[in-house]
Order: structure tokens, then sequence, then C-alpha cells
């Protein structure tokens, strides 16, 4: 399975950031832009539980990685 990346020059931390799933909203710490919390894969739920990784299906909204 491929993980989705972005490739994005960051002009500033308060500017979402486009990725192959979706916008994130990330934040500055101590003068570093980090992004949390970003799902590599479809939660492990029902029959799933016990399967390999599935891609995750994306997000519509922008989506807050400012923290875990």
């Amino acid at each position: 399975m491929a993980v989705p990346s972005a490739k994005a020059q960051v002009d500033s931390c308060d500017m979402p950031l486009a990725t192959a799933l979706g916008e994130v909203a990330g934040i500055e710490e101590d003068g570093v832009c980090s992004w949390k919390g970003i799902p590599y894969a479809a939660p492990p739920v029902g029959g799933t539980a016990l399967a390999g990784p599935m891609p995750h299906p994306g997000w519509e909204e922008l989506r807050d990685a400012s923290k875990f």
C-alpha cells in the first residue's frame, strides 16, 4: 500500500496544506511547523480489525492537525 504524501512549499504554518486525502491545518511550535495525527489508513473496525491496513477514504473539511 502506498502512503499518500504531500510535497509543498510551506509559506506559513497557519495556511492549510493540501494532501492527497484532503487539506490539513498545522501548528507552529518553537519556530517549527508540524502536522500531527494525520491518518495514513482507515480505522481497523468491524470485520477489518484483524486485516491489513486499508486506504483512508480522505476527508472533505479542513482537518485540524495541531494535536495528536
